[in-house]
């Protein structure tokens, strides 16, 4: 089984990995992310991405991708058609691999957790049986990304400004809140909650196979 964990930036993706980690069998879990992969992918091509952008430095290349649109649609265009080929190959391999199981609930099957904020855009949704989409409120994702990349407003804001610009999390929501395939979870109370909604949310799934 596949389950895809997406949401905007800071919305508590990577939180909800790790309550999912505790609550199963980590023996039967094998995890995908994408953002490690897309960095293994910029220090394989870092010498041709220095060239294009004339950057020193992974700081720089942050700094340049996130100052306006075009820098980010041009760096997307470069390293997104990799990123995206990668994690096809490998849930495409997971399934294959998969396919003559008779297991039918997760807790007892080999199971692939994919964390991919972009899932929609890569299209990789049919590949996953379910997926799990966190959302919190624009206010806390803030506060939450200028506290854990040390940012001042100003940049935090414009960081999620560009995500959403590449990703409408708002409009992908909407059409997403009555698929049997999407779990929506909110990540706008504390950890107690979230952690008890992440666990209902396991356990429909469970129970829904």
């Amino acid at each position: 089984m596949i389950i895809g964990i997406t949401g905007p930036i800071a919305s508590g993706k990577d939180i909800l990995l790790n309550i999912m980690l505790k609550n199963l069998n980590k023996k039967n879990i094998s995890i995908i992310d994408a953002d490690i992969e897309g960095k293994e992918l910029v220090q394989i091509y870092w010498k041709d991405i220095e060239k294009m952008y004339n950057v020193n430095s992974k700081q720089e290349l942050s700094k340049l991708v996130f100052s306006n649109i075009e820098n980010l649609k041009n760096y997307n265009n470069y390293i997104h058609p990799k990123l995206s080929s990668i994690l096809k190959k490998k849930l495409l391999k997971f399934a294959g691999n998969q396919k003559n199981s008779n297991c039918h609930k997760f807790n007892n099957q080999k199971l692939l957790i994919l964390n991919c904020a972009l899932l929609h855009l890569f299209k990789l949704e049919f590949l996953c049986n379910k997926i799990i989409f966190i959302d919190s409120s624009p206010e806390l994702r803030l506060q939450r990304l200028i506290n854990r990349n040390n940012l001042c407003e100003e940049s935090a804001k414009n960081i999620i400004k560009l995500q959403m610009l590449v990703e409408n999390y708002t409009s992908i929501k909407k059409i997403k809140i009555n698929d049997k395939k999407y779990s929506i979870i909110e990540n706008n109370a504390g950890l107690t909650d979230f952690e008890t909604s992440i666990t209902e949310t396991l356990d429909k799934i469970s129970k829904n196979l």
